[in-house]
C-alpha cells in the first residue's frame, strides 16, 4: 500500500493552494495538504492506529476532501493485513470499501484516478483472499460476507458463489423487500419490520452513500434530510418503516447497554430533566462499532456527516441510550 499512498500524498502536496475544484477553496487544499505531510510521516513511522485518528478529525473539518478517504482506505487496508483476528479483519476491510466509495462520489473530477485504481485493485484483492482463505478452512457462513461483496462491487464472481446463494443474482443496488404488515405496540407507534434478516454492514454501507447530503428540516428524501428522516429513508430501504419522529423511533425496538453497541443501532442524544427522564433532541445510527474507533453516521446543520464517538467527543457527552431494532 505504500505505493498508493505516495501517489495520493504527491497528488495533494503538489497542488497546494493553486487547487479550485469542484469542493475544495484554496484555503482548504492548504489545509488538507499541511494534514497530509503530517500524515505522511505517521504513514512512514507505521504508526497507523494514530493516523487513523488524525484522519477522523481531519475530515470532520474537511468533511468533503475525496484524498482523506482515499487515505483511510488505505490504512484499513494496512490495519486488516497486520490483524489475525477475523472480526477485526473483516470490520477493517469493510472500513477500506466504505472509505474507498466515499472518495470516489467525492472525487468528481478524478483528480486521483491513478490512486483510485491501484487501491481499488487492492481492495479487490484483499476481499478475494480473505474469501478463499475462509473457503479453504470450511467456514462458508464467514466466507459468504466476502464472495457476496467480491459478486456486488467488484463483479467477480467466485465458482462457490452458486453454493452460497442458491437462489440470488449480483445486484448492487439493495432491493427493497414488501413489509410485513404494521406492528402495533401497545404505545401506538408504527413499526414495520422486513421479511427477511437485515445485514447491519449493508445499512451503514447504504446510508455511506448519502455522506454531504445536506440538512433539510422535516425532509426524508435525498434532496435533504433532518435527523430522524435520514434514518427512516435508510432503514425503509430494508423494508421497515417508522414514525418520522426521534422521540416515537426512541420507543421501538430494544435498549441496548453503551458498551454493547452494533452497527445500526439507532442512538439517541439529549439531555435530563430534574428527575433524569431523558429529553430527546436529535438522533444518529452507529456506523462503525469498532472498539477505539466508534463512529455515528447522522444529518446534522452541516448536513449529513460521519463523527467519532469515543471518550473525548463532543456527542459521548450528549448520548442519553441507544436501541437495537434489527434482532430480537
Amino acid at each position: 500500500m505504500k505505493a498508493t499512498f505516495m501517489l495520493l500524498a504527491l497528488s495533494v502536496i503538489s497542488m497546494g493552494a493553486t487547487s479550485q475544484s469542484l469542493h475544495h477553496t484554496s484555503a482548504v487544499m492548504d489545509r488538507v495538504s499541511a494534514d497530509f505531510k503530517k500524515f505522511h510521516k505517521l504513514y512512514q513511522k507505521g504508526q497507523l492506529e494514530k493516523l487513523q485518528k488524525g484522519l477522523s478529525k481531519a475530515k470532520r473539518k474537511n468533511g468533503r476532501a475525496p484524498e482523506l478517504d482515499y487515505l483511510m482506505a488505505v490504512v484499513y487496508c494496512d490495519l486488516a493485513v497486520e490483524t489475525d483476528q477475523a472480526t477485526a479483519k473483516k470490520r477493517l476491510l469493510t472500513g477500506a470499501l466504505s472509505s474507498l466509495k466515499r472518495a470516489r462520489k467525492k472525487d468528481v473530477n478524478n483528480r486521483f484516478a491513478n490512486a483510485d485504481d491501484a487501491l481499488l485493485k487492492s481492495v479487490h484483492n484483499l476481499f478475494r483472499e480473505q474469501a478463499q482463505e475462509e473457503l479453504a478452512a470450511g467456514k462458508n457462513a464467514k466466507a459468504k460476507y466476502y464472495v457476496g461483496h467480491l459478486a456486488n462491487y467488484f463483479t467477480d464472481t467466485l465458482s462457490s458463489y452458486a453454493t452460497l446463494f442458491p437462489s440470488a443474482k449480483p445486484v448492487v443496488v439493495v432491493k427493497k423487500e414488501a413489509p410485513k404488515p404494521a406492528v402495533k405496540t401497545d404505545y401506538g407507534t408504527r413499526f414495520v419490520v422486513p421479511g427477511a434478516t437485515v445485514s447491519r454492514d449493508a445499512l451503514a454501507d447504504y446510508a455511506d452513500n448519502f455522506v454531504g447530503t445536506r440538512y433539510r428540516w422535516g425532509g426524508e428524501a435525498p434532496g435533504g434530510f433532518d435527523c430522524s428522516g435520514f434514518v427512516l429513508y435508510v432503514y425503509r430501504n430494508f423494508g421497515y418503516d417508522f414514525n418520522h419522529s426521534s422521540r416515537e423511533i426512541a420507543k421501538i425496538g430494544k435498549q441496548v447497554d453503551k458498551s454493547q453497541m452494533k452497527t445500526g443501532d439507532l442512538l439517541f442524544f439529549g439531555t435530563r430533566d430534574a428527575n433524569g427522564r431523558p429529553k430527546i433532541s436529535h438522533m444518529a445510527m452507529l456506523y462503525s462499532d469498532e472498539p477505539g474507533n466508534l463512529q455515528v453516521i447522522h444529518s446534522t446543520n452541516k448536513g449529513v456527516i460521519i463523527d467519532g464517538l469515543n471518550e473525548k467527543d463532543y456527542w459521548t457527552r450528549k448520548l442519553l441510550f441507544a436501541n437495537n431494532i434489527i434482532s430480537p
